[in-house]
């Protein structure tokens, strides 16, 4: 798994925390902190440096958009009943989502993967739609539908059509809202970074 510049940072963290423990059981760990944490800010902007082709980080230093208002922005296209429905591939906004992937988890519920791509209640729907309909071209086929009073088989069939409406909606928003797309997005991360560029840059 690749380290997000979120992760690095907070690995760092969490390392400075270890050895202001093990310091504390020196006779003098004072001086050392000092020296030690004096370096702090300096490393960290040498762990930011090492993304700075980074389109989104780029905008984040230089004031014209936080992280966290970059993640937002993205977020519009899974707005109320939108996450829902089918989207258009976007070049330029999956570029944004990759490029936000490596700063923070990669939001990939905001993906535009395309118009026949399963990841929405109404895709899955109609993919279930048509595995239900299948079926029951091969239930009758097959000779699965039993009797020959065509009342009976016009039952059977009704019943077939019934489920076959009920399970492909379930099916559907079942899927559709325990995907990808309704999880819950990283804010927390891009405000951490965001606290951390004006604490290092402003």
């Amino acid at each position: 798994m690749v380290m997000t510049l979120y992760d690095r940072l907070k690995l760092f963290e969490k390392l400075g925390g270890k050895f202001d423990e093990l310091c504390e059981e020196l006779p003098r760990p004072k001086p050392i902190l000092e020296f030690f944490h004096s370096r702090d800010s300096e490393v960290q902007k040498r762990i930011i440096s090492a993304y700075e082709n980074n389109t989104v980080l780029d905008d984040a230093i230089n004031g014209r958009q936080s992280i966290d208002d970059s993640l937002s922005e993205l977020a519009e296209i899974n707005k109320g009943w939108k996450v829902m429905l089918p989207r258009r591939k976007n070049k330029s906004h999956n570029k944004k989502i990759e490029q936000l992937g490596e700063l923070i988890t990669e939001p990939r519920g905001l993906i535009s993967r395309g118009l026949f791509y399963p990841d929405n209640a109404v895709s899955l729907t109609c993919y279930a739609a048509i595995a239900f309909t299948l079926l029951e071209k091969v239930a009758l086929n097959y000779g699965w539908v039993a009797g020959s009073n065509p009342i009976e088989i016009a039952k059977t069939l009704g019943d077939f059509a019934n489920t076959s409406v009920i399970g492909s909606l379930g099916t559907g928003l079942i899927c559709g809202f325990d995907g990808e797309r309704t999880n819950r997005l990283p804010h927390d991360q891009a405000k951490y970074l965001d606290e951390k560029i004006s604490e290092l840059y402003k």
